[in-house]
């Protein structure tokens, strides 16, 4: 209820071919080199605070959980199609470690805004500094339209914590009618690389 305080939590378990493409560095990511492998893709506590006056309160959600970068989630029964797209691989990060906000502004937009330890980081950090996670999330035309601008900002380069890598991408989907659904992806991907040779 978005009128009193309440918290969730969701443990989720992955043992399968999948999961070798899905790995957070430092969460089960060296325990086998086998075609099947053990992965926990979400692990995450979520407290909900009601805030007066707005539409629907703040969450605060802590450890390791899905990002909602792009058309494709981890999960394949979440998506369109099973196969995945070229951006899902290469422009968005498929997993967040640390603390989300999400601000529930009205009752048709949600923005977002967190701290995580890198693009599919989990435990070990490769340069032990912190990333930006957030965005922004709307709805319109009763339900039949619906737009996600989400951003990761941070930096990624082993033992460089300067240079930042961005991570944007916009997804559109519409409802054309009952059976036509329109998906639009727009990713952008920039980073910034040093020589740390000397």
């Amino acid at each position: 209820m978005a009128d009193r305080f309440d918290w969730a939590f969701r443990i989720q378990f992955l043992y399968g071919s999948d999961a070798r493409y899905l790995k957070s560095i430092g969460l089960l990511d060296l325990i086998t080199d086998d075609t099947v492998q053990p992965d926990i893709p979400e692990l995450w506590f979520l407290a909900h605070f009601p805030i007066s006056g707005n539409a629907g309160g703040l969450d605060l959600k802590l450890g390791e959980f899905m990002t909602c970068f792009g058309a494709d989630m981890s999960d394949p029964r979440r998506n369109v199609f099973y196969s995945r797209d070229y951006i899902f691989n290469f422009g968005c990060p498929f997993h967040g470690t640390g603390a989300l906000l999400t601000l529930h502004v009205a009752p048709d937009l949600d923005v977002y805004a967190g701290i995580d330890r890198g693009v599919n980081v989990a435990l070990e950090d490769n340069n032990d500094a912190p990333s930006f996670y957030g965005g922004a999330m709307m709805n319109c035309c009763k339900g039949k339209v619906c737009c996600a601008a989400m951003t990761h900002a941070g930096p990624e380069n082993p033992r460089d914590n300067h240079g930042y890598r961005y991570l944007s991408d916009v997804l559109t989907t519409w409802k054309v009618t009952d059976r036509i659904t329109s998906i639009t992806d727009l990713n952008y991907a920039y980073a910034i690389l040093f020589d740390l040779r000397g």
